[in-house]
């Protein structure tokens, strides 16, 4: 794994509310003075942040059918130490009275959590690589206006 890929897990890694607004404040400002650059930049800067989404995601997706399959084979096994019949209702409230439950479900926070901070960012890029785009055509449109 090269350096690069080790250093933008560590940002994924530890990705919280001061890093997103660090990342936010570094990456979706723009420099009015180097708009072409800024240009050549931005594909390559929103298609890491996509991937590392779609990491986010993946591990959210995880997570919940980790929660998921947890969730029914506790019900299934609390059933079956039983001869009466039990509702759902109060399978559901079994369930989720289990420290166990918060635990995995914490887990399940944590990345949706994640998960939509890297899609803040991504939705960031995609304006920033708008407002990029319409300043570059004004700049060009007065170009040819006192040309």
């Amino acid at each position: 794994m090269s350096q690069e890929s080790q250093s933008i897990l560590m940002i994924y890694k530890d990705l919280d509310w001061s890093h997103f607004v660090d990342i936010k404040n570094n990456i979706c400002t723009i420099d009015m003075e180097n708009i072409e650059y800024e240009l050549a930049q931005i594909a390559g800067i929103y298609t890491l942040w996509a991937g590392l989404q779609k990491l986010a995601k993946r591990e959210l997706d995880r997570e919940e059918l980790d929660l998921t399959s947890w969730i029914a084979q506790t019900r299934k096994e609390h059933r079956g130490t039983s001869t009466s019949k039990m509702s759902d209702a109060y399978l559901t409230e079994y369930v989720q009275a289990l420290e166990e439950y918060k635990e995995r479900n914490e887990k399940v926070i944590e990345k949706e959590y994640k998960y939509k901070l890297l899609t803040s960012i991504t939705e960031g890029l995609h304006q920033k690589r708008d407002a990029l785009v319409q300043i570059s055509s004004n700049k060009r449109a007065e170009a040819k206006i006192f040309n």
